[in-house]
């Protein structure tokens, strides 16, 4: 029988957590071991030169969020310059984002892995780390999704000359199957094994990161220094038996879903999962979220009398303590019944590497829904997003579950919610459920996997939807781990080339 289970964004990051379940080693140790890999195997999509958010449920029950996210920098007057605007093509649609120097934010992925080390690892932290820097060191197959994202992204990796050399040679992206090297980035990882965090808020690494961005972006050396992990507690949603733990500020994704599971819960029974009727329920819900992150969240979000009247009006109480793109998603269960559910992203990058690390450096200041203009953000403050890993405990179960895509990780997440909740659904099925995603008013229909007369009835009820009748990975990464009365579980997201494995 399953004593525990990994299901990441790619095979290597759920291997490399599996094998340090296997080792004896934590549901954080695996979680760790994975997020580290997703590195190397999800290069565009995570490393540590990126930021996120964390779930922890301990053995005995007890829920955590641990806050890993960018800041805004600042903190030595640099004002820094003008970020280049680029446009991702996802097919269907587009999305802006600003990439170059001035977009770099201050990292939390180190300092946040080895805080949860801290707090709930087992194994020493060199052994989490060598899985990755020993990939990186010999060699990682660029999977088919890496290689569509190096296209999608192919005007970021211009950015830097060095780099462009090394991940565009020849002014061409890498293809799928052509193996990527990246020796320095090994070494990098080694060094976080040996010395945690330090390295990368006051040592080299934040040193040469410095240096790299220059006057040409704000960050410094006192934003790196002054960064720190925290531990804050969940905003936990009571939702049709189940209790529904969720990241606080600065997930703006923590505050819509629980706004949305209340709007279902009070709407009354969901109706059949697959249904127009439930994807046009699901819209109404998500359409109520979409307004409020258009209108209200980017500018209250970092006040705590805005978020306590807006948890007060859904009858949820406030978080316990405060906090002052493309992503990826881990989630593990261990042997002993602990859970870690981690989001963590580069956004799209800033299309730089740290030189001689092999680091690429995140552009979370050139996404619109982490560094919003009307949110006036101060230096040292955290950055907004999406990020939204979950913990849901519910008949006589545990479910961890989050997702990437940007502002789709909110959709995608409550879609698998009412998959599992409502619906009852396996995992593997809750996971791979056709989706909807309302933004900027308008309804996104996942049609692929739909029966043609469920997506002709949402189209006649709502004629402005816009319809993606092809796969399409814009819908995000949903990638979650169950255990329970039935055993354990595990579904990677195959839209994003997520996998799992069970220990």
């Amino acid at each position: 029988m399953a004593r525990g289970a990994v299901a990441a964004g790619s095979p290597e990051a759920v291997e490399a957590g599996l094998g340090v379940l296997r080792d004896g080693g934590s549901a954080a140790d695996a979680a760790i071991a994975a997020s580290l890999m997703a590195g190397v195997s999800e290069p565009l999509l995570a490393g540590l030169g990126g930021a996120g958010l964390a779930m922890l449920r301990t053995a005995a029950g007890e829920v955590a969020c641990l806050d890993l996210f960018a800041a805004m920098p600042g903190l030595s007057g640099k004002t820094g310059g003008p970020m280049r605007e680029i446009l991702v093509d996802f097919g269907t649609t587009t999305q802006p984002f600003w990439c170059g120097p001035a977009s770099v934010a201050p990292w939390g992925v180190p300092g946040g892995l080895a805080a949860l080390h801290a707090r709930a690892g087992r194994l020493p932290l060199a052994r989490l780390a060598e899985p990755a820097a020993r990939r990186a060191e010999e060699g990682q197959p660029v999977s088919r999704v890496a290689a569509v994202i190096f296209e999608m992204l192919a005007s970021i990796l211009q950015e830097d000359a060095g780099a462009a050399a090394a991940w565009r040679p020849g002014g061409r992206a890498l293809p799928a199957g052509a193996v990527m090297r990246r020796p320095a980035y090994a070494e990098t990882l080694r060094a976080f094994g040996r010395e945690g965090a330090a390295p990368f808020q006051s040592g080299a690494v934040a040193a040469a990161a410095v240096a790299r961005v220059g006057a040409a972006g704000k960050l410094s050396m006192e934003d790196l220094a002054a960064w720190a992990p925290a531990w804050v507690a969940p905003l936990s949603v009571a939702y049709r038996g189940a209790v529904v733990h969720l990241p606080p500020p600065p997930s703006v994704g923590g505050l819509l879903l629980a706004q949305a599971l209340r709007a279902l819960e009070q709407g009354g029974e969901v109706p059949a999962m697959g249904s127009a009727e439930e994807a046009l329920r699901l819209a109404a819900v998500l359409g109520l979220g979409d307004r409020a992150r258009r209108e209200r969240i980017p500018r209250g979000i970092g006040d705590p009398a805005f978020v306590d009247g807006f948890l007060t009006a859904l009858d949820l109480p406030a978080p316990r303590g405060r906090i002052p793109g493309h992503t990826t998603h881990v989630s593990v269960v261990d042997a002993d019944g602990a859970v870690v559910t981690i989001t963590q992203s580069l956004g799209e990058t800033a299309g730089i590497e740290v030189p001689g690390t092999g680091m690429w450096m995140n552009n979370l200041l050139g996404e619109a829904d982490v560094n919003p203009p009307a949110a006036r953000i101060p230096a040292g403050a955290r950055l907004q997003t999406m990020c939204t890993p979950v913990i849901v405990e519910h008949a006589g179960g545990v479910v961890a579950l989050g997702s990437s895509g940007s502002s789709r990780i909110r959709s995608a997440v409550l879609n698998g919610i009412v998959a599992r909740v409502d619906h009852r659904a396996p995992l593997r099925l809750a996971v791979d459920a056709p989706r909807v995603h309302v933004d900027e008013g308008q309804t996104l229909l996942e049609g692929a996997g739909r029966p043609a007369a469920v997506v002709a009835a949402v189209e006649a009820a709502l004629p402005e939807a816009r319809v993606f009748r092809e796969p399409t990975m814009f819908f995000g990464g949903m990638n979650a781990v169950a255990c329970g009365p039935l055993g354990v579980e595990a579904a990677g997201d195959r839209r994003r080339g997520g996998a799992e494995g069970l220990a």
